[in-house]
C-alpha cells in the first residue's frame, strides 16, 4: 500500500471525517511545494521519481548544495540552478597484474592482449641494481619499493603491471594500500617447469641457469594464493602451457567476462 493511501480517519468536533496525513507523508508533501518551477516546464512532469528521485534531488537555487557524490560511486545531480542535469562519475583507475614464473608467457600475452596500454615492469626498476649480470635479493625488495611509490604517484585509466614470483608479502601488501586508488585484478599466471625453461631460452635467457632454477623452487602459485585470500583483491589463476593463440584467448574470455 502506498504512503498516500495510509491515511488515518478521525472525527473533527462537528462530527466530520478529515483525513490525517502521516508526518512522512506531510514531509513528502513539503519538498514538492518547494520544487522550482518554469526550470523543466510548468508542470513539472519530467521530473524523476521513485528510484531516482532518491538518486536526484532538485532545490531551489541557494537553498541547498548537491552532496558529493562517495568515491567510486556513480550518481546523477540536477544542477542547483535547474538548468542542466550533471552527470558525477568518480571510478577507480584499472590495474591489471601479471604475475608469473620466469619464461611462463607474461610479458607476450600483455603485448598481444594490451598493445596500447601503459605497461609497468618490475625488471624496469630492478635492471638499475644489476652488477656482473647479479642482483642481489635485498636490491629487489628496494625495487620492488620504488615500483609500488612509482604506482602510488602516477594516473592513467588503465595499467599493467608485470612482477615475478617474489616477495609475495611484499607485492600484496603493497598492492593492497593501492586499492583505494586503483580496481586491481591479479592473474597468477602458471606453466610447468620444462614449458618456462623452453620459452625463456627461445628469448634469450635472463638468468643463470642457477637462478633459474631457484624461481621454479618457488611455491607458487600456492603462496600467492593464501595471501590474496586474505586481501579483498579478486584473482585469476591461468594455466599458460597451451599455445600461444589459445592462452590469448583465454585471457580475453576472462577479462570480457569478469573486468570490462
Amino acid at each position: 500500500m502506498g504512503i498516500k493511501a495510509l491515511e488515518k480517519k478521525v472525527r473533527d468536533s462537528n462530527g466530520q471525517k478529515q483525513a490525517v496525513r502521516s508526518p512522512k507523508a506531510t514531509e513528502q508533501g513539503e519538498r514538492r511545494r518547494m520544487r522550482p518551477k518554469g526550470a523543466f516546464g510548468a508542470a513539472q512532469d519530467n521530473l524523476p521519481t521513485g528510484r531516482q528521485a532518491s538518486r536526484a534531488a532538485i532545490w531551489r537555487q541557494g537553498e541547498a548544495e548537491i552532496p558529493p557524490s562517495p568515491p567510486g560511486i556513480f550518481c546523477s545531480h540536477f544542477c542547483v540552478d535547474g538548468k542542466s542535469l550533471v552527470k558525477k562519475i568518480n571510478m577507480k583507475n584499472k590495474l591489471f597484474v601479471f604475475a608469473g614464473k620466469p619464461g611462463v608467457g607474461k610479458t607476450t600475452i600483455i603485448n598481444k592482449i594490451f598493445p596500447d596500454k601503459k605497461i609497468v615492469d618490475v625488471l624496469t626498476f630492478i635492471e638499475v641494481f644489476r652488477i656482473n649480470n647479479i642482483v642481489p635479493e635485498e636490491k629487489t625488495i628496494v625495487a620492488y619499493q620504488n615500483m609500488y611509490q612509482y604506482l602510488a604517484n602516477i594516473d592513467e585509466s588503465e595499467m599493467i603491471l608485470e612482477i615475478g614470483t617474489n616477495h609475495p608479502e611484499l607485492n600484496i601488501i603493497e598492492l593492497s594500500k593501492l586499492s583505494d586508488k586503483y580496481d586491481i585484478r591479479i592473474f597468477l599466471c602458471d606453466a610447468d617447469k620444462e614449458t618456462c625453461y623452453q620459452r625463456a631460452v627461445e628469448r634469450g635467457m635472463r638468468h643463470t641457469k642457477e637462478a633459474f632454477e631457484a624461481r621454479m623452487k618457488r611455491d607458487f602459485p600456492n603462496t600467492h594464493i593464501k595471501l590474496i585470500s586474505q586481501s579483498t583483491i579478486p584473482y585469476e589463476i591461468v594455466e599458460m602451457s597451451d599455445s600461444l593463440p589459445e592462452t590469448i584467448e583465454k585471457f580475453k574470455k576472462i577479462i570480457e567476462k569478469n573486468y570490462r
